[in-house]
């Protein structure tokens, strides 16, 4: 899975689903920003998906608008849908001046942190 598989989720997530990146209403620099944000966050909760399969510590290595679609990430496919909707959860609280928006924003973090 890369970070371009979570990126795509997100956004369908939010209702933006234009197919060109460059006329999406969320910018890709954002999304993957957030997405750095949510791994450094998940790690921090779940230190144990940094341990490689002989036991030594991986290190996160952030993810760039270049690398976002081609670098693996080490986690399994389960945490796609938990990071995306810290993404999503991210996406509401930058346009939180409406209630709707903040409504939104807490169901999406409250999806991510019971799913993670």
């Amino acid at each position: 899975m890369t970070g371009e598989d979570i990126i795509l989720r997100a956004w369908d997530m939010v209702g933006d689903v234009d197919t060109s990146i460059q006329m999406k209403r969320y910018k890709l620099a954002d999304m993957v920003m957030y997405l750095n944000d949510g791994l450094r966050d998940l790690f921090s909760r779940r230190p144990f998906l940094l341990l490689s399969a002989t036991g030594t510590v991986n290190t996160f290595t952030e993810l760039t608008v270049l690398t976002y679609n081609t670098s693996l990430l080490t986690i399994t496919e389960s945490y796609r849908e938990p990071l995306a909707h810290y993404i999503a959860s991210r996406i509401y609280e930058s346009d939180s001046d409406d209630d709707r928006n903040d409504a939104m924003l807490k169901r999406h973090k409250d999806l991510y942190q019971s799913n993670s």
